[in-house]
């Protein structure tokens, strides 16, 4: 599907607009899939494991967002823009120190010969 940058303009103002809401967009989803896993309230390694999983499926299956995400917030002209990507990237790293502050995961750390468990 390809939709004229024209015909999305009589939509927004400007094409910050358009980043503005795309960035809202994932912000949104960002926040129910960490909804959805805190809901499911598996074991905190299995729900560790999750995160990482379903980011990577959801940015596999909308690609675009990763461009959202990496994008170089110097060079970012609007401040709506610029707080929206702070947010979602704060609310992905929150919710994984979260956790691990609250030590509710199993860290394993792997020595040749041994292995030692910290919980």
């Amino acid at each position: 599907m390809s939709i004229s940058k024209d015909k999305l303009l009589n939509y927004f103002k400007c094409d910050e607009d358009i980043l503005e809401s795309l960035a809202q967009r994932l912000k949104n989803e960002i926040q129910e899939l960490i909804n959805n896993l805190a809901a499911m309230n598996p074991d905190p390694e299995k729900e560790f494991s999750d995160l990482f999983k379903n980011l990577y499926n959801f940015y596999n299956r909308k690609s675009y967002f990763l461009d959202l995400m990496f994008t170089d917030i110097i060079h970012v002209t609007t401040t709506a823009f610029a707080s929206t990507l702070i947010k979602v990237r704060n609310d992905i790293k929150n919710y994984i120190w979260g956790r691990v502050k609250k030590r509710e995961f199993l860290i394993i750390i792997l020595i040749p010969g041994r292995k030692l468990i910290l919980s």
